[in-house]
């Protein structure tokens, strides 16, 4: 039965972290890296995006306004002392684009991160770090593909052991948090041509003791 983090040394936490990251490469992320939690932005703004700009606002147990307040956010990334940030890339053309917007092919990459992000702290788990949380990207589909959270209305999740907020939910500028590790992620609209597209995909994030 493997220790609880608290009894690790530092170098056994990293030198187990380091293996955690390596499983993410295995499971398909284009980039991981560990940081740390106090580089992680969190933003008011963002969830005010969410709320004037985005169509599953108040529509999933997953969203605002019924994820945590920013506030929050801070809190609990403050009470960890590291973080796993996980990038899932695609093809520009998957992602914008008519041909993109019709067949919705972008919805693959999202699903292909819930579920790798869930296997990441699901290891972290049994490794002795119990208190591993996973966050997504985008909003929850399991339920539907088009976002329709089948457990609204009764206030229950109906998948509580596969369902994740994503960090945009929770108040987390995304674009500025991968920036400190240099990650540039561009912009992508439904007016945006896939030819002009560099790098284009999903972001997760692990939290770890």
């Amino acid at each position: 039965m493997p220790r609880l983090f608290r009894m690790w040394k530092k170098e056994e936490i990293e030198k187990a972290l380091s293996a955690i990251r390596d499983e993410a490469y295995g499971l398909g992320a284009s980039k991981a890296a560990i940081m740390d939690p106090r580089k992680i932005v969190v933003d008011e703004r963002v969830v005010y995006k969410c709320m004037w700009g985005c169509p599953h606002y108040n529509s999933s147990l997953m969203c605002p306004p019924r994820t945590p307040k920013t506030d929050d956010t801070r809190k609990l990334i403050n009470q960890y002392r590291y973080a796993l940030l996980v990038r899932k890339e695609g093809r520009p053309e998957e992602f914008a684009g008519q041909s993109a917007i019709e067949n919705r092919q972008w919805v693959k990459y999202g699903e292909e991160l819930r579920r790798m992000m869930l296997n990441l702290e699901s290891s972290a788990f049994y490794r002795g770090f119990y208190l591993a949380l996973a966050l997504v990207a985008g909003c929850c589909r399991i339920c539907s593909q088009d976002g329709a959270c089948k457990g609204l209305g009764q206030g229950i999740c109906l998948h509580p052991f596969e369902s994740r907020p994503s960090m945009e939910s929770l108040g987390i500028d995304v674009i500025a948090t991968a920036d400190y590790l240099g990650w540039k992620i561009q912009i992508v609209g439904r007016e945006t041509e896939p030819e002009r597209i560099g790098e284009v995909g999903y972001v997760g994030l692990l939290l770890v003791c």
